[in-house]
């Protein structure tokens, strides 16, 4: 008799054991707790939310993409996330592109896998996103060295050595303008001495002298 009392006691814990393992909840990923939903002594189910868990070194940006652009998208292109200012907080890829249309906005879904070890984004933050569609080598000036002269721009090139040093006008085309540089695309080649401050002073042909 009491060889069956441990053995039915014995059976007894090891049901409880497995009861207990069932209440034990275990992350699918390692991540960061979120709030609590629930407190001890709520009553929960399976389809219960009890807290959330995230992610936040590897995150994905959904980007609407017009119609009209499809031809130009791709999987690797490379995106530039901003926050509301116009600051960088690092770069992504797509990694993802809706094969249907939004019916409603006529957009493509887009997804961009972003590195965020740094953490400076969070899950559902908003933020602007720059799709860069091509890379070239081009020549970029900081806009204090351009000057306006009604629809002309310019800028002054240092040509001469030693006391003969002067300004020498140079008229040039702007193409695209980012926060305080801008890209010239015709006008000047790599390599020309690019005056940058005190260009309102100067004039064609004035003697320039470089302060150290």
């Amino acid at each position: 008799q009491a060889t069956a009392d441990v053995a039915a006691a014995q059976a007894e814990v090891e049901s409880l054991e497995v009861e207990l393992q069932d209440t034990i909840v275990v992350a699918p990923f390692a991540g960061i707790v979120g709030d609590t939903i629930v407190k001890m002594g709520d009553f929960v189910t399976d389809n219960d939310t009890i807290t959330t868990v995230t992610a936040n070194e590897v995150l994905e940006i959904n980007l609407p993409i017009p119609l009209e652009r499809r031809g130009d998208l791709k999987l690797g292109l490379p995106v530039e996330i901003n926050n509301s200012e116009g600051k960088s907080l690092g770069m992504g890829k797509v990694s993802f592109i809706s094969p249907t249309v939004s019916s409603d906005s006529q957009t493509i879904l887009v997804k961009a896998d972003v590195e965020n070890s740094t953490g400076k984004l969070r899950d559902g933050q908003f933020v602007r996103v720059n799709m860069i569609w091509d890379r070239r080598q081009t020549v970029v000036v900081p806009m204090t060295a351009v000057g306006f002269l009604g629809e002309e721009r310019f800028v002054y090139l240092l040509e001469g050595v030693g006391e003969e040093q002067k300004a020498k006008r140079q008229i040039i085309e702007l193409g695209l303008v980012k926060g305080d540089v801008t890209e010239v695309v015709l006008g000047l080649q790599p390599g020309d001495k690019l005056i940058v401050s005190g260009v309102q002073k100067l004039k064609d042909g004035s003697a320039v002298k470089l302060l150290n």
